[in-house]
Parts: structure tokens; C-alpha cells; sequence
């Protein structure tokens, strides 16, 4: 999604699951408040702390699907391996940190490294 307008933002940010609609009209109003640039609202967001780095970036390029991975809201990548990718995350019922590990999925028909993980769990 390449962003242009201030509306393209707000679409993204309509459209991404990142906010519950209360916080999301309050974010909406306080952004239409600022000029027309969608680069500084993009700041703004950033400063305020709305989002990370990480899912700003996920929210421009039409993925913040992506930060949704069941009960957990993604917030940065920690690192990527030979097994998968670990991120910090939140459990969105209560706010905890987590950090989860997805194993490649062409992976997990390994049994040993199934094993392996389990192990790390």
C-alpha cells in the first residue's frame, strides 16, 4: 500500500486489527488535527509511541495481518535463524510480553527438530 494521503494512512490504519475502534477514532481525530502531510503524521505515530518502528512498517506495506499470530500481537523481530524467527510480542488479553518462536514450517516435519523445540519450550 503505498501511501500518500493522510486517508491512505488512516485506511491502513483502519484496516490493520492494531487498535480497538475507541483508541482508533481518538488516534483518527488527534492525526486529523495535524496538517496534510502524511510523513509527519507518520512521525507523530512513531513518536507517540501508536506503534513500533516494526509495525508501522508492516502497517504501510498492507501486512499488519501479519502482527496478528493467535492470542499475540507482534511488536518487533528479534532475530531469524536456521530454525525460524523469534519476535517480541504481547498477549493481547492482558498486555504480557512474550517473545515467540516460529519454526519454518518445512521444518516441523522433521521430527527432530520438532524435539529440539519442544525441548526449548
Amino acid at each position: 500500500m503505498q501511501i500518500e494521503t493522510s486517508e491512505t494512512l488512516f485506511e491502513a490504519l483502519r484496516t490493520s486489527g492494531l487498535f480497538p475502534a475507541d483508541r482508533l477514532e481518538r488516534i483518527l481525530t488527534e492525526l486529523g488535527a495535524l496538517e496534510d502531510d502524511p510523513l509527519l503524521l507518520m512521525r507523530h505515530i512513531l513518536q507517540r509511541g501508536w506503534l513500533t518502528l516494526y509495525q508501522h512498517r508492516k502497517t504501510l506495506h498492507g501486512k499488519a495481518q501479519e502482527l496478528h499470530l493467535g492470542p499475540y500481537l507482534l511488536t518487533d523481530k528479534i532475530g531469524e535463524g536456521g530454525m525460524g524467527k523469534v519476535y517480541r510480542a504481547c498477549r493481547m488479553a492482558d498486555g504480557r510480553p512474550v517473545a515467540p518462536k516460529i519454526v519454518r514450517p518445512i521444518l516441523l516435519a522433521n521430527p527432530v527438530i520438532r524435539k529440539r523445540y519442544e525441548r526449548e519450550v
